[in-house]
C-alpha cells in the first residue's frame, strides 16, 4: 500500500527529469517572417545564375567515425550482403554572401575540440561518434578567420550534434535559423555537448508561410529574391530542411542528412538514422525528382561531397581545387 501512495511521486520526479534532459540548454524560439512570397513561378526561370549570391565556398571542418549503417540504409535490397562497419565520414559547412543580405552558413561545421575528440558526450555519444580527425586550422573559427568578413547568421539543416557542433567557436551576435518545431538533440547525461547555450533566441523556419513550386512543393524564398530557399524535407528529423542556392556560379542543392552520402542519393537509398523512414524516403525521392528535372543542379549531401566539387577557400564550381 505505501508503494502505491508514493507512485504518483515518482513518476512526477521521472517526468520532470525527462522533461529537464530534453529542455536543458534548449534556446527560446520565434518564428521567422519571410519577405513577400512569389507565387506562380517556375524553376526554369528561377534556376539562372543569380548575380546576388557570390563568394560561395565549402569548408571542411574536420572527420567523425560513425557505422556505416548510420550513413546509408543497408537493409535495402540495393546494398544487399553489404556489412556494416565504422567509417570515417567528413563534416562540413557550406559558406555564402549575399550583395546586400551578408554572409551565412549552412550548418556550422566542428570547432576545434575535434582535434581532441570533440564537444559530444553522454553515455551513448561514441556509439554515434567513437573518434575524430581534424587538423590544426581545419575547424569552423579558422575557415571564418580566414575569410575576414562578418557572418550574420547559421542556417540549420537540422540540430543533430554534428550539425551544430561548430557554434561555440562562432562569433557572438550570430544569428541562427532551423525548421519549424525542429528537434534540438541535447540530452543530458544521455548524448548531448551544449552547442546552443548561449544561444538567446532560435529563429524558425515554417514552411507553411512559402509558396508552393513545382516537384518540392512549399518552399520559402530566404531573402525574397529567388536566390536561396529552404526546402522541408523531414525523415531524418522531424524538421529538416534542405537547401537550394543560386549563386553566381550555377545552383547548388544542400541535402542536408536527407542524403548522408552522394551514393545514397543516386541509388535512391535513405539514410540509416532516420526520426521517420517513410517522410524520409518521401523527402529523398522529392529532392531526387527535382534534381532529374534540373540537371544543371549540382547536388551536395550531407556528408559526402560528388565527383567534381571540392572543399576549399575559393569559390567553387564543377572541376574547380
Amino acid at each position: 500500500m505505501k508503494i502505491k501512495r508514493y507512485l504518483p511521486i515518482v513518476f512526477f520526479l521521472a517526468t520532470s527529469l525527462i522533461q529537464f534532459c530534453i529542455s536543458v540548454g534548449n534556446p527560446d524560439r520565434e518564428t521567422f517572417h519571410p519577405p513577400e512570397q512569389k507565387q506562380s513561378q517556375n524553376w526554369q526561370t528561377i534556376l539562372q545564375k543569380n548575380q546576388s549570391i557570390t563568394d560561395f565556398t565549402i569548408f571542411h571542418t574536420g572527420s567523425v567515425e560513425v557505422p556505416l549503417s548510420g550513413m546509408i540504409n543497408l537493409d535495402d535490397p540495393k546494398l544487399k550482403g553489404e556489412k556494416d562497419k565504422r567509417i570515417f565520414v567528413d563534416v562540413y559547412s557550406f559558406w555564402f554572401c549575399h550583395k546586400l543580405q551578408g554572409c551565412f552558413l549552412i550548418d556550422s561545421g566542428l570547432d576545434s575540440s575535434f582535434q581532441k575528440g570533440g564537444n559530444l558526450k553522454g553515455l551513448i555519444s561514441s556509439y554515434y561518434i567513437s573518434d575524430t580527425k581534424q587538423s590544426p586550422g581545419q575547424d569552423i573559427t579558422s575557415h571564418l578567420n580566414r575569410k575576414g568578413k562578418l557572418l550574420k547568421a547559421v542556417y540549420f539543416t537540422h540540430l543533430h550534434g554534428d550539425h551544430t557542433a561548430g557554434v561555440p567557436g562562432l562569433p557572438k551576435g550570430t544569428d541562427f535559423y532551423a525548421g519549424a518545431k525542429e528537434e534540438y538533440i541535447n540530452y543530458w547525461p544521455i548524448y548531448y555537448g551544449g552547442h546552443l547555450d548561449t544561444l538567446k533566441q532560435l529563429k524558425e523556419i515554417d514552411s507553411s508561410q512559402g509558396m508552393e513550386m513545382p516537384i518540392l512543393g512549399r518552399v520559402i524564398d530566404v531573402f525574397g529574391d529567388g536566390s536561396f530557399f529552404a526546402i522541408p524535407t523531414p525523415g531524418h528529423s522531424n524538421s529538416h530542411l534542405s537547401y537550394l542556392v543560386v549563386s553566381d556560379r550555377g545552383t547548388y542543392l544542400f541535402t542536408g542528412d536527407a542524403s548522408h552520402t552522394y551514393r545514397g542519393f543516386l541509388l535512391g537509398v535513405e539514410s540509416g538514422w532516420q526520426d521517420n523512414r517513410k517522410q524520409a524516403k518521401n523527402s529523398l525521392e522529392k529532392l531526387r525528382n527535382f534534381a532529374a528535372a534540373n540537371p544543371q543542379v549540382k547536388v551536395i549531401p550531407g556528408h559526402e561531397l560528388p565527383p567534381g566539387i571540392f572543399a576549399g577557400e575559393q569559390k567553387i564550381g564543377i572541376g574547380s581545387k
